[in-house]
Protein backbone atom coordinates (compact mmCIF):
# COMPACT_ATOMS: atom_id res chain seq x y z
CA UNK A 1 0.00 0.00 0.00
CA UNK A 2 1.22 3.48 -0.91
CA UNK A 3 0.14 5.95 1.77
CA UNK A 4 0.07 9.59 0.64
CA UNK A 5 -0.24 12.43 3.16
CA UNK A 6 -1.56 15.91 2.34
CA UNK A 7 -0.55 18.77 4.66
CA UNK A 8 -2.24 22.15 4.29
CA UNK A 9 -3.55 24.69 6.79
CA UNK A 10 -6.74 25.26 4.79
CA UNK A 11 -9.29 22.49 5.24
CA UNK A 12 -11.04 23.23 1.93
CA UNK A 13 -7.75 23.02 0.01
CA UNK A 14 -6.91 19.69 1.68
CA UNK A 15 -10.33 18.29 0.92
CA UNK A 16 -10.27 19.39 -2.72
CA UNK A 17 -6.84 17.87 -3.28
CA UNK A 18 -7.75 14.65 -1.50
CA UNK A 19 -10.98 14.31 -3.49
CA UNK A 20 -9.12 14.88 -6.76
CA UNK A 21 -6.88 11.94 -5.93
CA UNK A 22 -9.70 9.78 -4.53
CA UNK A 23 -11.60 10.11 -7.81
CA UNK A 24 -8.72 8.15 -9.36
CA UNK A 25 -7.98 5.84 -6.42
CA UNK A 26 -11.08 3.56 -6.80
CA UNK A 27 -9.42 2.13 -9.90
CA UNK A 28 -6.14 1.78 -8.01
CA UNK A 29 -6.51 0.13 -4.60
CA UNK A 30 -2.76 0.27 -3.97
CA UNK A 31 -3.07 3.94 -2.93
CA UNK A 32 -4.48 5.45 0.26
CA UNK A 33 -4.62 9.19 0.86
CA UNK A 34 -5.06 11.14 4.12
CA UNK A 35 -4.79 14.79 5.07
CA UNK A 36 -4.01 16.88 8.12
CA UNK A 37 -3.58 20.39 9.43
CA UNK A 38 0.14 21.20 9.92
CA UNK A 39 1.67 19.52 12.95
CA UNK A 40 2.64 21.54 16.00
CA UNK A 41 6.30 21.66 14.95
CA UNK A 42 8.47 20.51 12.05
CA UNK A 43 10.19 17.87 14.19
CA UNK A 44 6.94 15.88 14.27
CA UNK A 45 6.93 15.08 10.55
CA UNK A 46 9.65 12.46 10.35
CA UNK A 47 8.30 10.42 13.26
CA UNK A 48 4.76 10.58 11.88
CA UNK A 49 5.95 9.46 8.45
CA UNK A 50 7.78 6.48 9.94
CA UNK A 51 4.99 5.48 12.31
CA UNK A 52 2.26 5.64 9.65
CA UNK A 53 4.28 4.23 6.73
CA UNK A 54 3.79 7.37 4.66
CA UNK A 55 5.43 6.96 1.24
CA UNK A 56 4.93 10.48 -0.20
CA UNK A 57 3.99 13.95 1.06
CA UNK A 58 1.95 16.65 -0.71
CA UNK A 59 2.76 19.90 1.06
CA UNK A 60 1.53 23.48 0.84
CA UNK A 61 4.06 26.30 1.17
CA UNK A 62 2.08 28.92 3.09
CA UNK A 63 1.00 26.98 6.16
CA UNK A 64 0.26 30.05 8.30
CA UNK A 65 -2.84 31.48 6.63
CA UNK A 66 -5.66 29.58 8.37
CA UNK A 67 -6.30 28.14 11.83
CA UNK A 68 -7.42 24.69 12.87
CA UNK A 69 -10.75 23.87 14.58
CA UNK A 70 -9.36 25.11 17.90
CA UNK A 71 -8.15 28.42 16.50
CA UNK A 72 -4.45 27.54 16.42
CA UNK A 73 -2.15 28.71 13.64
CA UNK A 74 1.00 27.08 12.31
CA UNK A 75 4.17 29.10 12.88
CA UNK A 76 6.29 27.66 10.06
CA UNK A 77 6.20 27.37 6.26
CA UNK A 78 6.40 24.45 3.86
CA UNK A 79 10.04 24.96 2.92
CA UNK A 80 10.96 24.62 6.60
CA UNK A 81 9.30 21.20 6.65
CA UNK A 82 11.35 20.29 3.58
CA UNK A 83 14.58 21.38 5.33
CA UNK A 84 13.77 19.15 8.30
CA UNK A 85 12.82 16.14 6.20
CA UNK A 86 15.96 16.36 4.10
CA UNK A 87 17.97 16.00 7.31
CA UNK A 88 15.79 13.31 8.90
CA UNK A 89 14.67 11.35 5.80
CA UNK A 90 16.87 12.47 2.91
CA UNK A 91 15.31 10.12 0.33
CA UNK A 92 11.64 10.68 1.21
CA UNK A 93 9.56 12.08 -1.72
CA UNK A 94 8.01 15.52 -1.16
CA UNK A 95 5.78 17.38 -3.62
CA UNK A 96 4.85 21.00 -2.97
CA UNK A 97 1.35 21.82 -4.27
CA UNK A 98 0.74 25.54 -3.90
CA UNK A 99 -0.61 28.72 -5.43
CA UNK A 100 2.65 30.44 -4.46
CA UNK A 101 5.28 28.43 -6.36
CA UNK A 102 7.39 31.55 -6.98
CA UNK A 103 7.92 32.38 -3.29
CA UNK A 104 11.62 33.13 -2.88
CA UNK A 105 12.35 30.70 -0.04
CA UNK A 106 10.43 27.93 -1.78
CA UNK A 107 12.30 28.47 -5.04
CA UNK A 108 15.56 28.08 -3.12
CA UNK A 109 14.36 24.66 -1.97
CA UNK A 110 13.40 23.49 -5.47
CA UNK A 111 16.32 21.08 -5.64
CA UNK A 112 15.22 19.39 -2.41
CA UNK A 113 11.72 18.38 -3.56
CA UNK A 114 10.47 16.11 -6.32
CA UNK A 115 8.36 18.90 -7.82
CA UNK A 116 6.72 22.25 -7.10
CA UNK A 117 3.28 22.16 -8.71
CA UNK A 118 0.87 25.03 -9.17
CA UNK A 119 -2.40 23.97 -7.55
CA UNK A 120 -4.59 24.61 -10.61
CA UNK A 121 -2.19 22.64 -12.78
CA UNK A 122 -2.43 19.66 -10.44
CA UNK A 123 -6.23 19.69 -10.59
CA UNK A 124 -6.18 19.81 -14.38
CA UNK A 125 -4.10 16.63 -14.63
CA UNK A 126 -4.42 14.70 -11.35
CA UNK A 127 -3.88 11.29 -12.99
CA UNK A 128 -0.53 12.35 -14.43
CA UNK A 129 0.69 13.72 -11.11
CA UNK A 130 -0.60 10.74 -9.15
CA UNK A 131 1.32 8.44 -11.49
CA UNK A 132 4.51 10.42 -10.82
CA UNK A 133 3.90 10.39 -7.09
CA UNK A 134 3.30 6.64 -7.11
CA UNK A 135 6.53 5.96 -8.97
CA UNK A 136 8.52 8.10 -6.52
CA UNK A 137 6.81 6.42 -3.56
CA UNK A 138 7.55 2.94 -4.91
CA UNK A 139 11.21 3.83 -5.45
CA UNK A 140 11.34 5.11 -1.88
CA UNK A 141 9.82 1.90 -0.52
CA UNK A 142 12.12 -0.31 -2.56
CA UNK A 143 15.18 1.67 -1.48
CA UNK A 144 14.11 1.50 2.16
CA UNK A 145 13.89 -2.28 1.90
CA UNK A 146 17.42 -2.42 0.45
CA UNK A 147 18.66 -0.17 3.25
CA UNK A 148 17.03 -2.40 5.84
CA UNK A 149 18.74 -5.44 4.36
CA UNK A 150 22.05 -3.56 4.54
CA UNK A 151 21.32 -2.61 8.15
CA UNK A 152 20.77 -6.23 9.15
CA UNK A 153 24.02 -7.37 7.53
CA UNK A 154 26.19 -4.52 8.77
CA UNK A 155 24.81 -4.52 12.32
CA UNK A 156 25.52 -8.22 12.71
CA UNK A 157 29.06 -7.71 11.39
CA UNK A 158 29.51 -4.88 13.88
CA UNK A 159 28.32 -7.13 16.69
CA UNK A 160 30.94 -9.72 15.72
CA UNK A 161 33.69 -7.09 15.51
CA UNK A 162 34.15 -7.67 11.78
CA UNK A 163 33.15 -4.22 10.55
CA UNK A 164 35.71 -2.33 8.45
CA UNK A 165 36.06 1.47 8.56
CA UNK A 166 34.32 1.72 5.19
CA UNK A 167 31.47 -0.48 6.40
CA UNK A 168 31.17 1.58 9.61
CA UNK A 169 30.64 4.67 7.47
CA UNK A 170 28.10 2.78 5.37
CA UNK A 171 26.30 1.64 8.53
CA UNK A 172 26.10 5.20 9.84
CA UNK A 173 24.78 6.45 6.50
CA UNK A 174 22.18 3.69 6.40
CA UNK A 175 21.00 4.51 9.89
CA UNK A 176 20.73 8.18 8.94
CA UNK A 177 18.59 7.38 5.90
CA UNK A 178 16.35 5.13 8.00
CA UNK A 179 16.13 7.69 10.78
CA UNK A 180 17.73 5.39 13.35
CA UNK A 181 20.10 6.61 16.07
CA UNK A 182 23.74 5.52 16.13
CA UNK A 183 26.72 5.96 18.36
CA UNK A 184 29.58 8.09 17.09
CA UNK A 185 31.98 5.87 19.04
CA UNK A 186 33.62 2.93 17.31
CA UNK A 187 34.64 1.45 20.67
CA UNK A 188 31.33 -0.03 21.82
CA UNK A 189 31.60 -3.24 23.84
CA UNK A 190 30.77 -6.33 21.80
CA UNK A 191 27.96 -7.20 24.22
CA UNK A 192 26.42 -3.75 23.67
CA UNK A 193 26.69 -4.14 19.91
CA UNK A 194 25.05 -7.57 20.03
CA UNK A 195 22.19 -6.17 22.07
CA UNK A 196 21.85 -3.26 19.68
CA UNK A 197 22.01 -5.64 16.72
CA UNK A 198 19.14 -7.70 18.07
CA UNK A 199 16.97 -4.65 18.64
CA UNK A 200 17.71 -3.17 15.21
CA UNK A 201 17.31 -6.52 13.48
CA UNK A 202 13.88 -6.97 15.06
CA UNK A 203 12.85 -3.48 14.03
CA UNK A 204 14.26 -3.99 10.56
CA UNK A 205 12.36 -7.26 10.10
CA UNK A 206 9.13 -5.55 11.16
CA UNK A 207 9.66 -2.69 8.70
CA UNK A 208 10.64 -5.08 5.90
CA UNK A 209 7.45 -7.10 6.46
CA UNK A 210 5.39 -3.90 6.26
CA UNK A 211 7.06 -2.87 3.00
CA UNK A 212 6.76 -6.35 1.51
CA UNK A 213 3.10 -6.42 2.49
CA UNK A 214 2.55 -3.07 0.74
CA UNK A 215 4.35 -4.17 -2.41
CA UNK A 216 1.94 -7.07 -2.90
CA UNK A 217 -1.06 -4.78 -3.36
Amino acid sequence: MINILIVDDREDARATLREAIEMIVPTDDSVAVSDTFPFEDVDSYASYIREHDIAALLLDERLTEASDAEGRFSNYLGHQVVEHLRRALPEFPVYVVTTHKTDDELVKQAGDVEDIVERRTFHKEPLMYLSRIKRAAMRFQENMQKRLDELNDLTMKAALGELTAVEQKQLNETRTVLGLPFSASADLMVSDMIAEARVLAARSEELINKIKGGSKT
